[in-house]
């Protein structure tokens, strides 16, 4: 039996979510008898339901919706593509009691309550990692001293040069070129990991490095909402992030780390593998690295129904949510609204990844996958340590990437990182490091190797395909049977394997 007693994951108090067409939703606000063709989302009749809600915010999207009703998104939707998301407050229990006494008849309109997403620090049985993924406030950063990642000349996302300089007497070139040497020979890249140094070996990259394949890495970001998109000068080539900022944050110099540092992190390891392809930086965490359903499912239908019809594209979700497994209490598939999200990316042949998440050292049987990377559509990614095996933090996962190992009793290596390459962490980009890099520890940071390994696969999916790859979700399920079959020997995926 798990030793974790929780239930469902926590909502934000007195928030409700309605997902469907329109008018179906409008209809079901209006009752039985009234007409739908006035705005009922703010009903102006004495009813429960009038007292019980209020409209916060809501947001509409036109989807790429199949005609073939059996491909349809939810019953009843076959001709009708546009789809709104409305975020009510009210008195919980009120508003729920209204809105299911009405439902019948309208199934095909999805009420959730307004779930917390986070990827925050855990503290209970001396793990920092979070029920989806590590913020590696465990690890700190690998490198001391002075020295900066960017030279004064170089800046990566100022117009008046580098927020950094190197200190005279400190070697601070020597230091940045010593941190990205560890970057790319450290072991998560070698043959006790993936097995890509050859592809962070310098190059131009081309097609097969993720060529016009966009990834959407759904996170964290340091930057401030002014900016809209950053350079770095990383390896094994500059990289260019999007950047979106559905929430507000970041520091407003560029320059911060700490939490809100952990979408970077992750868009460098997928960059590693796929130094061609198009990354988004979205945020939909806040600096606490903390979000809400409601966020993160209107930037995912934000981002798929704007996705040009020439390009593929890849979500990494570094982040998710735990139902309870626990005998004898409510089994829950995850929240609905997010699974209706995710299936249509995946109709549109959009490869989804996700972590698997790292409770298993709290429980005494091993951890099913967190939400979303449990559902069968996704490619869930378990971390996996230096000797190819699961990390004992790890829940289960589809398949294995690099991310890192603990201690005894799965205690994380505090202290054991210093200037080298560590078997404990993997590294990756941190703008507040003096050096650019840091240590980190979770299934968040093997994610986006498989991400970047599917973004390679998309670009090529053309010459590596064995089907036909035009029906909705065909291109998605062949990427994701490569990548399964990439780790058919160690169950870690392996870039010389495809």
């Amino acid at each position: 039996m798990a030793k974790r007693t929780s239930g469902r994951p926590p909502a934000i108090p007195n928030q409700i979510i309605l997902f469907g067409h329109p008018q179906r939703i409008e209809a079901m606000l209006s009752g039985p008898g009234e007409s739908y063709a006035r705005p009922t989302i703010l009903p102006d009749s004495d009813d429960q339901l009038a007292r019980a809600l209020r409209l916060l915010t809501k947001a509409s999207f036109v989807l790429k919706t199949p005609d073939d009703p059996t491909q349809q998104l939810l019953p009843g939707l076959s001709q009708q593509r546009e789809l709104r998301l409305y975020r009510l407050d009210g008195d919980e229990k009120q508003l729920l009691d209204a809105l299911h006494s009405r439902r019948r008849g309208f199934e095909d309109v999805i009420i959730e309550r307004n779930y917390r997403i986070r990827a925050i620090p855990w503290t209970g049985a001396g793990s920092p990692w979070t029920g989806a993924g590590s913020p590696w406030t465990g690890a700190g950063s690998p490198w001391t001293g002075a020295g900066s990642p960017w030279i004064a000349g170089g800046s990566p996302w100022t117009g008046a040069g580098s927020p950094w300089l190197e200190m005279p007497g400190q070697g601070g070139e020597f230091v940045r070129k010593r941190a990205e040497r560890l970057f790319e020979d450290q072991w998560a890249f070698g043959p006790d990991g993936v097995d890509a140094r050859s592809i962070l070996a310098a190059h131009t990259p081309g097609k097969e490095d993720g060529q016009d394949v966009i990834v959407g890495v759904f996170d964290t970001s340091p930057f401030p909402p002014t900016f809209t998109s950053v350079t770095l000068d990383t390896s094994p080539a500059p990289m260019t992030l999007s950047l979106e900022h559905p929430i507000p944050g970041g520091s407003p110099s560029g320059c911060g780390g700490g939490l809100g540092n952990h979408g970077l992190f992750v868009a460098g390891l997928v960059h590693a593998l796929a130094p061609a392809a198009d990354i988004r930086l979205i945020r939909v965490l806040d600096d606490a690295a903390q979000g809400n359903l409601f966020t993160l499912v209107t930037a995912l239908y934000e981002f798929i129904s704007n996705l040009p019809e020439d390009k593929r594209a890849v979500i990494n979700l570094s982040l998710g949510l735990h139902g309870s497994d626990i005998e004898g209490e409510e089994d829950w598939d995850g929240p609905d609204l997010l699974r209706e999200a995710l299936q249509q990316a995946h109709r549109q042949n959009i490869v989804i990844v996700a972590a698997a998440g790292n409770e298993n050292a709290l429980t005494e049987a091993d951890a099913p996958a967190a939400f979303p990377a449990r559902w069968e559509f996704v490619v869930g990614v378990a971390a996996s340590d230096s000797k190819k095996r699961r990390a004992c933090f790890s829940n289960q996962g589809d398949v294995m990437a690099p991310g890192g190992a603990g201690l005894k009793n799965c205690i994380p290596p505090m202290g054991r990182c210093h200037d080298d390459d560590c078997p404990y962490a993997v590294i990756s980009l941190d703008v507040g490091s003096y050096t650019g890099y840091s240590y980190g520890i979770g299934t968040s940071f093997a994610a986006p190797l498989v991400a970047g390994l599917a973004a390679r696969l998309q670009a090529r999916l053309d010459d590596l395909a064995t089907g036909p790859l035009d029906d909705p979700g065909a291109a998605s399920d062949a990427v994701r049977k490569l990548i399964l079959d990439s780790a058919a020997d160690t169950g870690v995926i392996d870039m010389q394997a495809v």
